[in-house]
């Protein structure tokens, strides 16, 4: 038994000695010494703006195996593509770190990781002026915006504007500087925004509305067709009275110059119904798109490079003239192209800037109203043309003060220079004068517009009538009793909509809302039929519809009931 147990032991031995394998096949080799790193963009930025994009490269050593695997975090603040290392930031509200991992296939134990911000998109908040009255005086807007993330690689305005710069730069703001020079503006809405280079995103656009001194549609009374002068364009575009295009009356190919009006006068003494179209000078054309003598009739005037206003009305036209004070007259038998002296001339005695004018008849009596804006007087004219059709008899009937701020007092710099403004005229029945001029606070710097109605008979101002902010357009109601007035304001809401307030003054005072809408300037078409904020404003003859032009369109609106109005 003893040896046997030897044997045993022996064996044992044995076998723990051939388990133990002298050719070590089972074995494991130590890893690879991996190593990852990014290499790229080098150095990685220390901001990205929301909506912008980072390309991440990286290099694996060690292994033939250089696939990387890229994550970030936190995935609210942007996503990575984990196969190419492209990474774009999301829109954040407020500045969001993040990290950016890069993981080697390789050997999963082994990442490199990059750290950066994503910036809070640009938003804007508000715009501050958001309207303006621009007429030949206002060279440049000054716009002040507020908001946030604001980056200014440069600033986008829709349709183009003549940038010249921007001042007072921070991420909460900045004041942009905008040329209003005639090849780049038009009387209507446009947008701006804060946008970003290689790629970023734009901020919210945000609306402001630019309104040229005088409407810029009439309508013809006997056949309701509309005709809109467009500055930029260079045009007077045509319309049915269901605002249908219909071409246009004329083009020059270039831009209108200067403060551009239109006046149309159904009792032009050729029975063809005459379009006088104001800028630097006057031109005359007929409905029928050939102007008068068969060619476009300039009439340039002595001392008239700066036309305000522009009104006709029995075959006579006239406009007014606010550096030298005057009030200048002229029959369409007397227009000759290019000819100077051609007209009867009238300054004004109370002021130097007659400007708005109106133009009515009574009976055979041509009567004048005009509105001068520095020394805050309505004056009314009568006009008689002799035997010969050219000479014109210009007689004052009268004058009354009206309680509006000069114009001086409301250009003191870029607080107000262009930002209120207005002065419009519009003949009522029973003699009556319809004024929309503004009014300043002087206490709180704000600024109102009001109507004044003008008895011309009694030469008697009835109590001022407060509209709407913004009230930027009148046209006398088609029945002659009351006067509709267009407002506009940028929705307290959303900075890029306007809301659009039209509504009805009666010569007793009474101001009812007979159309409202909230209208996002870059979508609305009249195509759509969508309402426009509109610069030419005016009402059908039938009063079936209030009309807003803008450029090369117009909206026919249906006046809706209290009960109806778009909120």
């Amino acid at each position: 038994m003893k040896s046997v147990f030897r044997v045993l032991v022996l064996c044992g031995a044995a076998g723990f000695v051939a388990c133990g394998g002298s050719g070590g096949g089972n074995i494991s080799q130590p890893p690879p010494n991996v190593t990852i790193s990014i290499t790229s963009p080098d150095p990685v930025p220390a901001t990205v703006g929301s909506g912008g994009t980072i390309q991440f490269g990286a290099t694996v050593t060690g292994s033939s195996n250089v696939a990387v695997t890229w994550t970030a975090a936190p995935t609210a603040a942007g996503t990575i593509n984990s196969n190419t290392g492209l990474f774009t930031a999301a829109p954040v509200s407020v500045d969001t770190a993040v990290t950016v991992t890069a993981t080697a296939v390789a050997d999963t134990n082994k990442t490199a990781t990059a750290s950066f911000k994503v910036t809070a998109a640009a938003t804007i908040t508000s715009i501050t002026p958001s309207t303006y009255y621009c007429d030949m005086y206002c060279m440049m807007l000054q716009i002040t915006v507020k908001g946030f993330g604001f980056m200014l690689d440069y600033i986008s305005t829709n349709p183009d504007m003549n940038y010249q710069g921007t001042e007072s730069l921070s991420s909460t703001g900045f004041v942009v500087l905008l040329g209003m020079d005639g090849n780049h503006t038009s009387d209507g809405p446009y947008t701006i925004s804060d946008c970003r280079v290689g790629g970023g995103a734009c901020s919210n656009p945000a609306t402001f509305l630019d309104f040229g001194n005088q409407n810029n549609l009439v309508v013809d009374p006997s056949t309701g067709e509309l005709f809109n002068a467009d500055r930029a364009a260079g045009a007077v575009w045509k319309f049915k009275p269901d605002c249908t295009p219909d071409g246009y009356l004329f083009s020059t190919g270039g831009q209108l110059g200067g403060n551009v009006g239109i006046a149309f006068d159904e009792n032009e003494a050729s029975g063809a119904g005459a379009i006088w179209v104001a800028s630097i000078g006057i031109a005359g054309f007929t409905t029928s798109g050939s102007a008068i003598g068969g060619t476009v009739n300039d009439v340039a005037f002595t001392n008239t490079n700066y036309v305000a206003g522009i009104a006709a009305k029995n075959g006579i036209v006239c406009s007014t003239e606010d550096t030298m004070g005057l009030l200048a007259c002229f029959t369409a038998k007397s227009a000759q192209p290019n000819s100077t002296g051609n007209a009867t001339f009238y300054r004004v005695p109370a002021g130097t800037e007659p400007w708005s004018l109106a133009m009515t008849a009574n009976g055979t009596t041509t009567l004048i109203a005009v509105v001068d804006r520095a020394v805050p007087t309505l004056f009314w004219f009568s006009a008689a043309v002799d035997q010969s059709g050219i000479v014109i008899t210009l007689t004052e009937l009268g004058s009354v003060p009206l309680a509006f701020t000069p114009v001086s007092e409301l250009r003191p710099g870029y607080e107000y220079t262009g930002t209120a403004g207005g002065w419009y005229a519009a003949w009522l029945a029973g003699g009556i004068v319809a004024v929309k001029a503004p009014v300043l606070d002087t206490a709180t710097n704000a600024v109102t517009d009001e109507i004044f109605f003008v008895d011309t008979g009694a030469s008697t101002v009835s109590p001022a009538v407060e509209l709407p902010i913004n009230t930027f357009r009148i046209a006398a109601e088609a029945g002659g009793n009351a006067v509709d007035v267009e407002s506009a304001a940028i929705s307290p809401n959303d900075p890029a909509k306007v809301l659009l307030t039209i509504s009805r003054v009666t010569t007793a005072g009474g101001v009812s809302t007979i159309y409202t809408a909230t209208i996002d300037p870059a979508t609305a078409t009249a195509s759509t039929g969508s309402p426009l904020v509109g610069v030419g404003f005016g009402t059908s003859p039938d009063g079936k519809y209030l009309y807003t032009c803008a450029r090369n369109q117009c909206a026919a609106l249906v006046p809706q009931t209290a009960a109806a109005a778009k909120q």
